[in-house]
């Protein structure tokens, strides 16, 4: 099963701030191979932008 880009990018934030509301610290493994097309790249940065709001 995949997700669609806008659940994975709410799963991560969702994983993020879990992470925060213990006093955790959130590590997102993201393989730079994939972020060889613009749309990548874009994709990646909205997941960065999810896990620090």
């Amino acid at each position: 099963m995949s997700l669609g880009l806008k659940q994975a990018l709410t799963k991560i934030a969702k994983l993020a701030h879990t992470c925060r509301r213990f006093e955790g610290q959130f590590t997102l493994l993201w393989h730079n191979s994939s972020l060889s097309t613009r749309r990548e790249r874009r994709t990646y940065e909205a997941a960065l932008d999810e896990t620090m709001s």
